[in-house]
């Protein structure tokens, strides 16, 4: 979770950016193929995941859109 938000942040490549858009083409949300050491946050395909459960489609990622891409996931729980 943290690395996700590291991500999103400072706009960089990271392995958790990585593993969001990979689960993101798995649920048909992100488009093309992520790449492993390249992969930024994919902001559109968050926006796309939001929309589709009627949720406004800012693209931004916190606790919620973690919770429904990553169920069962406790990484963002203190």
């Amino acid at each position: 979770y943290d690395g996700i938000l590291a991500a999103e942040d400072d706009g960089i490549a990271n392995p958790a950016a990585y593993r969001l858009a990979c689960r993101l083409a798995d649920l048909g949300f992100f488009q093309g193929t992520p790449t492993r050491g390249e992969q930024k946050y994919p902001e559109k395909a968050v926006a796309a995941w939001q929309k589709s459960i009627g949720a406004k489609p800012t693209g931004i990622y916190g606790p919620k859109a973690h919770d429904g891409i990553f169920p069962g996931d406790q990484s963002n729980i203190v």
